[in-house]
């Protein structure tokens, strides 16, 4: 069947929504078994109401929709440089939290996400001696979930919001990784100067792309991603305790 035949069945618009929602997120971050349970809790619960809120601004028939939506996500699945992938987020997760079913997602079943994360103590030890070094810190994370669930994973890596300059979420990002643009505006918003930077991070096509506006970098080897196998010879890298070692060669 083409795209404007599936389309004219809601069943058949709900199944394609789900697959395109799940594809975008398991595709835009490595941590395919956090994604999994994200989606299957919003699938089980909320995707109904989703879907509806998605009918509802559509002004024109099912299958014009299609001709138009499926294949602008599919260009955002393999280009996701794009903002209009925090548009998307913002749009079918609410990020000014009118929707009530959103607000009780993140209030009761997304800390049941935190067993796929895991929890490396060297992480907010890390933070802490950067801290107590003086340097001051941003959590440069890729602005994918609303702030209330980036407060919630800090708070499973043990740190606190206290401890972060700047936290990236979708509310108040206008690009994503590997974006260069998402470290300029990091770098607006914060008004420092790239060269007075250092990005930490442990995948080295979304982290290490940092250099390319003027940043020094840090590729951290502890759950290293190197997803398009990279020459990582050229980096400064090494673990939790060679990072320290690094951050206090920098004073």
């Amino acid at each position: 069947l083409g795209i404007e035949e599936l389309y004219q069945s809601k069943r058949c618009f709900q199944e394609i929504t789900e697959e395109l929602i799940l594809r975008l997120l398991v595709h835009i971050d490595t941590n395919e078994k956090l994604y999994r349970y994200y989606f299957s809790v919003i699938k089980d619960n909320y995707m109904e109401i989703v879907i509806r809120d998605l009918l509802s601004h559509i002004s024109t028939q099912a299958g014009e929709y299609a001709k138009t939506m499926y294949p602008e996500t599919v260009k955002m699945f393999v280009n996701y440089h794009a903002a209009g992938i925090i548009q998307i987020m913002r749009q079918w997760m609410d990020y000014k939290g009118q929707k009530p079913c959103t607000r009780e997602f993140y209030a009761k079943e997304f800390d049941g996400g935190q067993v796929f994360c895991g929890c490396n103590p060297l992480a907010a030890e890390t933070v802490a001696f950067a801290r107590e070094k003086g340097f001051s810190v941003a959590l440069a994370t890729n602005p994918l979930f609303p702030r209330i669930a980036t407060e919630k994973r800090i708070g499973w890596a043990g740190c606190s919001v206290e401890d972060f300059e700047l936290i990236t979420c979708y509310e108040d990002s206008s690009h994503c990784k590997p974006n260069p643009d998402y470290y300029r505006e990091v770098l607006e918003r914060l008004d420092w100067k790239p060269e007075e930077c250092l990005m930490v991070g442990n995948d080295v096509t979304e982290d290490m792309v940092a250099a390319t506006v003027g940043m020094q970098v840090f590729l951290l080897t502890d759950c290293l991603i190197n997803k398009e196998h990279a020459d990582i010879s050229v980096y400064p890298q090494g673990g939790f305790a060679e990072l320290q070692q690094y951050l206090g060669a920098c004073q």
